[in-house]
């Protein structure tokens, strides 16, 4: 049952594969209409650079499910929901001037606080064509694509608050060879004292997408060449939002 009533998930709201927030329920979710509340304490042995989390075994482009890195994504969303990104507001405005619905950065800030993260690869959320645009084809679920596309790290659900992450990479202090297939180096997602900027650009990035755009046309809006989304595919987004706005 992953995830239905996104819209309705009081923030934070997270999988009940990992706080048990949810109603019923299957690997990568719940139904969404968790019942919130304070976000839980990091456990023990994810809170450090040497406790762990991330699984050596694993490593880019695993399938394997990390609670720590569901954690983390929740407080990299709260971290964006506080976030000043006046640094960048003429280039946001750009975007918003660009998309579908157009936004404030006050919306941003809202949007992030509502967000909900599932599990990527275990989810059996199942594209339909208009919650996920063209990256997913029709009928396929989100975890084959998370299964068959190695390099996400990130997907967002376009109609809803929902943003799917690639959890044993999200829980990863150390920098992430090959992300997106094509041996690019991402920084770290987390540190010592908790998310990255890398981690809080790259929901910004999810969250601009529920506005209407995709990858090609925010890229173009952001100024981005065709040669740099050619060699850094969608990477080259994030790290131009994370130099822009941090």
């Amino acid at each position: 049952m992953d995830p239905s009533g996104l819209q309705d998930c009081p923030a934070p709201c997270f999988s009940t594969t990992v706080f048990g927030t949810g109603i019923g329920g299957a690997a990568g979710g719940g139904d969404g209409r968790g019942t919130g509340g304070d976000i839980p304490e990091v456990p023990d042995g994810f809170d450090t650079p040497s406790g762990g989390g991330y699984s050596a075994t694993g490593g880019y482009g695993s399938n394997e499910y990390v609670a720590a890195g569901i954690i983390n994504a929740g407080l990299a969303a709260l971290k964006l929901a506080q976030a000043n990104l006046d640094n960048c507001k003429d280039l946001l405005a750009q975007v918003s001037s660009a998309s579908t619905t157009h936004f404030t950065i006050a919306d941003i800030n809202r949007r992030a606080s509502a967000l909900s993260f599932f599990d990527g690869a275990s989810s059996p959320t199942i594209s339909d064509g208009s919650n996920f645009g063209a990256q997913i084809p029709v009928n396929q679920t989100v975890g084959q694509f998370f299964i068959s596309t190695p390099g996400v790290i990130a997907l967002s659900q376009a109609n809803g608050n929902a943003v799917f992450v690639r959890s044993s990479v999200w829980a990863s202090f150390t920098p992430i060879t090959g992300a997106l297939g094509l041996g690019i180096v991402s920084p770290p997602f987390q540190s010592a004292s908790g998310p990255t900027t890398f981690a809080m650009a790259t929901l910004l990035h999810e969250v601009l997408h529920k506005y209407g755009l995709e990858d090609i046309p925010l890229a173009s809006v952001l100024g981005i060449s065709e040669k740099d989304f050619a060699s850094n595919s969608s990477q080259s987004i994030t790290m131009k939002l994370l130099d822009k706005c941090w």
